[in-house]
């Protein structure tokens, strides 16, 4: 009853004799709704890809010819709902004087582990295609100027090694990106909190941008002063020139970014940081946020970054135990908020 795996027992006719909470639970039943039922038509009797399961040679039925343990990884089980649970188990048979007279089917949830196995590929994927773009580029710039071809057109050679400069520049910035989100996910990067004006940060982070707004003729207005949060100011500054900077790309010639701070009902701390850009499409509102996800996948090409910046966003507001996220009409530009505590809270990492 305490164990907090899967585990049922079963007769030689199939039936389930026993099954414990934890078990019940994963398929979506109670323990009492299981006993007397045929396991195989209840829980097995359909692969992942739709096709029956037969129940003459099953995994289960095996280890009653086998008189021995048979493990099975990645198969699923079904729940009471229809739906299916992806499970490892161990049928071990239940032997009474060298004969076996039923099985013990051992399994565990495995929709976590295949959850997190699905991102890491996922992860490694789309790394490796984001480091693979700018090192083949680099490698063609540098390997034009090593063999000599350009000699006698300097301008040439000088364009090649600006395109191998710009291509180091953005794996360093993908690779500090990497190191950054990987030291904020294990809890490295502490926060050193303190009393900190929201307008102060604000003014600092836009100051920080000057020159790029400059160059794209972009202006500044604020309406955040008196509103205090408990917070890093190190972490909210990078915070905000992230969210500054962004702005910055996506706005048009003689625009206006927008910052302002209130307070919320619950006493938290709400910033806003408004742009007057070409808007998010609604089914990309909320993607934005996870690791590589931009609104065009020529966005990295044409204007830089690497589609990093907002999950660092997430990660630090989260950090700090506050949420983020962004209201955009096409065409009319984007609102990004993000939250944080106005006072010291002990649920805080």
């Amino acid at each position: 009853a305490s164990v907090g795996d899967g585990i049922l027992g079963i007769d030689l006719a199939g039936t389930i004799t026993v099954v414990n909470p934890a078990g019940a639970q994963i398929l979506g039943y109670k323990p009492h709704d299981l006993l007397g039922r045929n396991l195989h038509e209840t829980i097995h009797h359909t692969r992942a890809d739709g096709s029956p399961e037969p129940a003459e040679g099953s995994k289960i039925q095996e280890a009653v010819h086998l008189s021995e343990p048979v493990r099975v990884n990645d198969e699923i089980f079904w729940r009471k709902d229809g739906t299916h649970v992806p499970v490892d188990y161990v049928a071990t048979p239940l032997l009474d004087d060298g004969e076996a007279v039923g099985v013990v089917v051992a399994f565990t949830d495995t929709t976590a582990r295949r959850e997190l196995d699905q991102m890491k590929d996922e992860f490694v994927s789309t790394v490796s295609h984001e480091l693979r773009t700018p090192l083949t580029s680099l490698r063609a710039a540098l390997g034009m100027v090593a063999s000599g071809v350009l000699q006698s057109r300097p301008e040439k050679a000088q364009q090649m090694l600006d395109i191998a400069v710009g291509n180091t520049d953005r794996l360093i910035n993908l690779v500090n990106d990497i190191l950054e989100l990987e030291r904020i996910g294990s809890g490295k990067a502490e926060l050193h909190q303190s009393n900190v004006s929201v307008g102060d940060l604000c003014h600092r982070a836009a100051d920080l941008q000057q020159t790029s707004a400059a160059k794209a003729g972009i202006g500044f207005r604020f309406q955040a002063e008196n509103v205090f949060a408990w917070a890093d100011p190190d972490r909210i500054l990078q915070l905000l020139t992230n969210l500054i900077s962004n702005a910055i790309k996506f706005s048009p010639a003689e625009s206006e970014i927008f910052l302002a701070a209130t307070y919320e009902a619950d006493g938290e701390a709400c910033i806003a940081v408004h742009d007057q850009g070409r808007g998010i499409p609604a089914d990309k509102l909320d993607l934005i946020f996870e690791r590589f996800q931009q609104v065009d996948a020529s966005d990295s090409r044409a204007k830089g970054g690497t589609g990093l910046g907002l999950a660092i966003c997430k990660s630090i507001v989260q950090q700090h135990g506050g949420e983020i996220w962004v209201e955009s009409e096409l065409g009319r530009g984007s609102t990004f908020y993000f939250t944080l505590p106005s006072r010291p809270s002990s649920n805080l990492r």
